[in-house]
């Protein structure tokens, strides 16, 4: 029988002080993730969000599929929290997924405690993801993926709280089990990327198994997981149509390794990238973009340096599967790799970092064993793999861990004021667009916007104005056009959306004459004839 686990509060003075920084962490989370929530406008998806839950039940499923490539769930809870009024629709949309992203910080500290027995392994984790660029941008977007990562935090929590052996008469654990199965099935119902959490326990599960050799009646409880994850893989996909997706390359893993760091908002600006090439975005932000490998390199050095139990356990396994099956999906699909599919190995990626300094690998006496973590050897006697891996250089310098990890908090804190207040990383400025066009409606009658899907988010913050969305022209197609007829203002964004886009200006200019240029919107460039006698 195995011996009863006794979590305790060792390594602060008090279990009191342990919960007291849990709280200050959730606050900090909390104040990141609903500052400044409304400031930047909605983009085009988040419209179609909006959109979908305002639509007619009857309706939501398909527009769902079809328009979102998603199941109805977030949506319909959008439909409840978010109402009808026009009246700050970026707040009344987006504080769903701020609450979400906020709660899923306590989670994640639960989850790192119970994965490594240490509580300064778990506040990093925690610190660490309440100040990451990338889950504050997820968590400030009318989609579906900071819920969608609660749920799975949630799911990874009470898998291992429900395997934590009990002592004699303490109660049988399938209360967690059923917040288990609950939590995974929200979580898929969210988005199909989430079925790597329960993925992940299903894998730990029956390895732990075959290990002990009994207890194969407890992986009955991943059935409705699986059956509910056949289904939801049956369902037709929708990729974005032809001229719309991406080349595969081996880049895209690089860039997701980037963005776990920096997230959008440091090194490469995204916008750059969608309007001029990776190239170009990163020649205009070289010393960020070399900061970010630094970084990285650092990581990799002080994992090089660390505990073969380190190398092999639960938050590496999830981190490679995470990344792993987007990448062989994509490949094998077609369907664009985009790092939001991604995000479940973020998490993974945080409390790997988090576990870096050795005393945070090193297995108390009070945690059960596991077959992805075996007991670290005494310091002296490493194991073969450690001694083989181990640079000499790293061994003797045991403040690399912790200089890591200052790192990954600084780039992430920059990255968080890049966020909020530099220009070159606001998303496209639809709002700006919008308004805009309505400062100068006397001398803009008609207007063209490429590619045409970018006028949806245009049009939301004009629907006041029903005179002025009157002067839209759709383009001839939805990525190209020529001219005449001549709209007095010719809008672009995501120029890597385009087909040709230098010419498609050349041959405004032709037609329209002299013409004047504005790039001082956010993700736009805007183009307007030049007013006579000028």
């Amino acid at each position: 029988m195995a011996k009863p686990v006794t979590i305790t509060a060792s390594g602060f003075a008090s279990r009191k002080l342990f919960v007291a920084l849990i709280l200050l962490l959730t606050l900090l989370a909390l104040g990141l993730r609903f500052f400044r929530l409304s400031n930047q406008s909605l983009w085009t998806d988040e419209v179609s969000s909006i959109k979908v839950a305002r639509a007619p039940l009857q309706t939501i499923y398909e527009r769902s599929a079809v328009v979102n490539n998603s199941l109805p769930t977030y949506f319909l809870m959008l439909r409840w929290l978010s109402g009808d009024a026009l009246d700050h629709p970026e707040l009344r949309a987006r504080w769903l997924s701020a609450l979400a992203g906020t709660l899923s910080i306590p989670a994640f500290i639960a989850l790192v405690y119970l994965w490594r027995r240490h509580q300064a392994a778990a506040l990093a984790a925690g610190l660490l993801l309440a100040t990451n660029p990338l889950h504050i941008w997820y968590s400030q977007e009318t989609r579906a993926y900071a819920l969608m990562l609660f749920f799975g935090l949630l799911t990874l929590l009470s898998f291992e709280l429900a395997r934590i052996p009990k002592p004699v008469g303490a109660g049988s654990p399938w209360k967690w089990w059923a917040l288990y199965v609950a939590s995974a099935l929200a979580a898929v119902a969210l988005h199909k990327t989430a079925l790597v959490f329960p993925a992940a326990c299903c894998l730990w599960h029956g390895l732990d198994v075959l290990r002990q050799r009994k207890g194969f009646r407890t992986l009955a409880v991943h059935i409705p997981i699986v059956i509910a994850g056949l289904l939801v893989l049956a369902l037709k996909s929708y990729p974005p149509g032809e001229g719309y997706g991406r080349r595969q390359s081996g880049l895209e893993i690089i860039y997701t390794f980037l963005t776990f760091v920096g997230g959008y908002s440091f090194g490469p600006s995204i916008t750059d990238i969608q309007s001029h090439g990776p190239s170009f975005a990163i020649s205009r932000h070289l010393i960020q973009t070399g900061i970010l490998f630094a970084v990285l390199a650092l990581m990799a050095l002080a994992l090089a340096g660390s505990s073969r139990q380190l190398l092999i356990g639960k938050e590496t396994g999830l981190l490679f599967l995470g990344v792993g099956v987007v990448a062989v999906y994509a490949l094998i699909s077609g369907f664009p790799y985009n790092v939001r599919y991604t995000l479940p190995a973020l998490l993974a990626f945080l409390a790997l970092a988090a576990a870096l300094p050795p005393k945070c690998y090193r297995r108390p006496a009070d945690a059960p064993a596991s077959p992805l973590k075996p007991c670290v050897p005494p310091a002296d006697t490493p194991s073969p793999l450690t001694a083989a891996v181990r640079p000499a250089a790293v061994r003797q310098d045991p403040r690399l861990p912790t200089l890591t990890l200052a790192c990954l908090l600084l780039v992430g804190l920059w990255a968080d004021a890049q966020w909020y207040f530099s220009h070159a990383y606001r998303k496209g400025d639809s709002r700006a667009v919008a308004q805009w066009l309505a400062e100068n409606k006397d001398s803009i009658k008609t207007w063209t916007i490429l590619p045409g899907y970018l006028s949806e988010s245009v049009e939301w913050y004009l629907q006041a104005n029903p005179e002025i969305l009157s002067g839209l022209r759709p383009p001839k197609e939805d990525r190209a056009t020529s001219f005449p007829p001549t709209p007095d203002a010719l809008i672009l964004g995501r120029r890597h959306h385009l087909i040709d886009p230098d010419q498609l200006v050349t041959s405004y200019q032709s037609a329209a004459g002299p013409i004047r240029t504005n790039n001082a919107i956010a993700g736009f460039e805007l183009y307007t004839r030049q007013p006579a006698g000028r």
